[in-house]
């Protein structure tokens, strides 16, 4: 569904933030399988891939509330790629209603994760977490905010939003909240 304004956005979940519906999904999905091994086959991989990764210590893929997640940035947060051209606003609504925030970007793995998804992708450019309100920038997600990033390139309106753009040339933007 695409309302023409915005664009796309990134979404993030640390991947230990189970929703409690999730954990119960899974207990279900574990005696489900045990009850009926023959019709549940497909679980069973499921299953095992997900114990696999957890033994490991490598999550490369997460369920987060009905979102499989497929790219983790530097802090061990999923990152989700929005297929929706949204508002700031609105995409930010998305990732709260499935228990996350928009993207913040803290560090050059964060910024690498953003643009494997980018990759593949007509779209360059997605909404981050980030916002400026009268010169003050901060992430909605309450992480601290290196303002370095941004250059010399400083708010001056009220009220504002951060994009990344892989695009040449270009990096994290402060853009209107279009």
């Amino acid at each position: 569904m695409d309302d023409g304004m915005g664009q796309s956005f990134a979404y993030e979940k640390h991947k230990n933030e189970m929703h409690p519906k999730e954990e119960e999904f899974e207990k279900l999905l574990m005696y489900s399988v045990i009850k009926n091994p023959i019709s549940s086959l497909c679980r069973i991989s499921v299953v095992m891939e997900r114990l696999l990764q957890l033994f490991l210590g490598y999550l490369t893929v997460a369920v987060v509330s009905g979102i499989t997640c497929v790219q983790l940035n530097g802090r061990n947060h999923c990152i989700h790629k929005g297929s929706h051209k949204w508002s700031w606003e609105r995409s930010e609504a998305f990732c709260q209603s499935r228990r996350g925030h928009l993207t913040s970007i803290h560090d050059q793995k964060d910024i690498d994760a953003i643009k494997a998804l980018a990759a593949s992708e007509e779209c360059k450019s997605f909404w981050t977490g980030g916002q400026c309100r009268s010169g003050k920038c901060s992430w909605v997600d309450g992480s601290s905010f290196d303002s370095k990033k941004f250059g010399e390139k400083r708010p001056n309106t009220s009220y504002q939003c951060i994009e990344s753009s892989f695009e040449k040339g270009k990096g994290l933007n402060i853009l209107p909240n279009s």
